[in-house]
């Protein structure tokens, strides 16, 4: 892991998410967990023990955070108010579901399969590198640094094999995703903390789709075929996001 940043030279496009959406949806995070950590059952009778639970019900969670939605439209209705919400109430409840079982407002990009590689310096800013060879510059991603920190901290907690820690005395956390994809992590040794994610898109593919994607000619794909067949060592190596993974793969 690096925990470089790309300049800014090189960042196409730009992207600020909607303050207002990610305040309310923080605040419903917060009654949600509230009500997870404390009800003994959730709707359709799911036990409940922690909000971090990989047991979870994303449905019920959906269907809790719709009910609020539906209990502060009936409030303002009662009361003589506009019950007209203000945000998209599905991208609203996406993110909640984001925040409570992925990783937040990265989430979107993780989900997206054109992305290959997100790279967080700091809860500012996210440089995220799409396949085409875009780049763009989103944030902020998290309230704050510690908020970023109790973000990665979660994931390793429900993605990891056991419960995983990061913290000052374990500063360097290594993750793999749900879908495959790699997480780095690294807090207290660094000025800010640094999350890397790396995916490998192409993860089923031979020389010939290679070949055809223009990345290898057919003499080379020959060549390194005789090679395996010969059971030749070969040494792979290149700069980030040169293809090196993909063509070892």
């Amino acid at each position: 892991m690096t925990g470089s940043v790309l300049p800014a030279s090189h960042v196409v496009r730009r992207a600020r998410p909607d303050r207002a959406l990610v305040d309310k949806a923080r605040s419903l995070r917060r009654i949600v967990a509230e009500k997870l950590a404390t009800a003994p059952q959730l709707p359709d009778g799911l036990d409940r023990a922690s909000p971090q639970s990989t047991q979870i019900s994303r449905a019920a969670v959906r269907d809790l955070v719709i009910d609020l939605l539906e209990g502060e439209a009936a409030a303002l209705l009662a009361s003589g108010q506009d019950p007209a919400p203000e945000y998209d109430e599905t991208t609203l409840v996406e993110l909640v579901l984001a925040m409570l079982f992925g990783l937040g407002l990265l989430q979107v990009f993780i989900d997206d399969e054109m992305v290959e590689n997100i790279d967080v310096n700091g809860a500012e800013t996210a440089f995220v590198t799409f396949a085409n060879g875009d780049k763009l510059c989103f944030g902020p991603i998290a309230e704050n640094d510690d908020e970023l920190v109790a973000m990665v901290r979660s994931a390793a907690v429900r993605f990891g094999l056991s419960e995983r820690r990061f913290d000052s005395a374990q500063p360097e956390l290594d993750l793999r995703l749900p879908d495959g994809s790699r997480l780095s992590a690294v807090m207290a040794v660094t000025a800010r903390p640094v999350v890397d994610i790396r995916r490998h898109r192409l993860s089923d593919h031979s020389l010939e789709d290679l070949v055809n994607l223009g990345t290898l000619d057919d003499d080379l794909a020959r060549m390194l075929a005789a090679a395996v067949r010969a059971k030749r060592n070969i040494v792979i190596s290149g700069a980030m996001n040169s293809g090196n993974a993909t063509l070892r793969r």
